[in-house]
């Protein structure tokens, strides 16, 4: 096994103990979490559970490589904290089908065994702006894939039940890949979510104009030393997207303050919220003692830093995702480390064993808390055999 070490931020390493105390999800919200062992829910429920969390948005038609990595890495760090802290720790995967960016959700690319990949999506009839993309219908696409015999048999082992949304389709293939470790799913979707995040939402109603100039400024600084900016400037003005039948809209920003009142009083669970304020409403709703992120999530959790406290809300411990790549996908032009891509489409493919995967990140972990970044490169047969 190739491994290349790559300097990342200085590490946060895990306290010895945990940063706050757990606390029981409202009721509604825990009812509409799935999987989970019943041990693991009752101890939810009875506020005795912390979360590790990590969260991606659906993709047709098959989750990405990169979000089997982020619940890979998840439950390694679930397990380990439960070890050390002597307290449950259980892994949960925040399914964003709230997300509105069709193009990213709509399609991946297949790799082929003996051949180069073939990219796969949803028609462009099915976009909708502002539309939920976990509403979208995998169905009629998913049949198409019966003319792609290479990969026919494995992909219909997941396809998606009679009237099958994609959310529910991809929250469903994860807990069932991951079924040996307990994964619980949140649905993004969920009205309750929204319900339980309402004190954040006026919190953030109250003190939005100070959010939005401490998001930019943070933003001005981070765009200094990594020539990007996580957060575009103004984000944080209008943080909370509105919902109309389904599809996130924004008011003007001269009308905005005033309409969110309205809905804050009348409608709030008609409010949903954009990339600037979507963790801290995970970490306000849920019991997270950390959080699983990507490089690009790393970024944006260094631009909210300072966020957090102003809106009361604690920051979680951060951990970076496990990174691997499989040389059978190199070798046949699939260069994106799972980005636009999954190992479910393949037989062979190494990383769709869920076990190496979980093994994996936890040696990833345990370099990690050495100071350094790992990324994997396996090779053909990396068991060995």
């Amino acid at each position: 096994m190739n491994v290349d070490r790559n300097p990342l931020d200085p590490p946060l390493p895990m306290a010895s103990d945990p940063t706050r105390p757990p606390f029981p999800p409202d009721a509604a919200l825990l009812e509409t979490i799935d999987g989970g062992s019943s041990d693991a829910r009752r101890e939810l429920a009875e506020g005795r559970a912390h979360l590790v969390v990590t969260g991606q948005q659906p993709c047709f038609p098959l989750p990405l490589g990169l979000t089997l990595q982020k619940i890979a890495t998840a439950i390694a760090l679930a397990a380990r904290l439960r070890e050390e802290w002597s307290a449950p720790v259980h892994p949960l995967f925040w399914n964003g089908a709230d997300d509105s960016d069709f193009e990213e959700a709509r399609g991946i690319e297949l790799g082929r065994a003996q051949a180069s990949p073939i990219g796969v999506s949803l028609s462009a009839s099915q976009s909708r702006k502002g539309a939920f993309v976990g509403d979208l219908s995998p169905e009629a696409a998913f049949q198409e894939l019966g003319e792609l015999q290479f990969a026919a048999e494995r992909l219909y082992r997941f396809a998606p039940l009679e009237g099958e949304d994609l959310g529910r389709q991809q929250g469903r293939i994860l807990r069932e890949f991951f079924a040996p470790w307990g994964l619980m799913v949140l649905d993004a979707r969920s009205e309750a979510l929204r319900l339980a995040a309402r004190g954040l939402f006026m919190t953030y109603a109250e003190r939005r104009e100070e959010f939005a100039a401490k998001l930019d400024v943070a933003g001005d600084s981070i765009e200094k030393h990594l020539s990007t900016r996580p957060l575009r400037p103004g984000l944080g003005e209008r943080a909370l997207f509105f919902l109309r039948r389904r599809r996130r809209v924004l008011p003007s920003l001269e009308d905005y303050g005033r309409e969110l009142e309205t809905r804050l009083n009348a409608r709030p669970a008609e409010l949903s919220p954009n990339a600037a304020l979507r963790p801290l409403v995970q970490d306000r709703v849920l019991p997270v003692a950390a959080t699983v992120l990507g490089p690009s999530e790393w970024n944006y959790h260094l631009q909210l830093r300072e966020l957090f406290p102003l809106l009361e809300v604690a920051f979680p411990k951060p951990c970076p995702r496990l990174t691997a790549a499989w040389e059978g996908d190199l070798k046949r032009g699939l260069v994106d480390e799972g980005r636009r891509s999954s190992p479910l489409a393949r037989d062979d493919h190494p990383l769709a064993d869920p076990e190496l995967l979980v093994e994996l990140a936890g040696e990833h972990l345990e370099n990690w808390r050495r100071g350094e970044w790992t990324r994997f490169q396996l090779p053909e047969d990396p068991r060995g055999n």
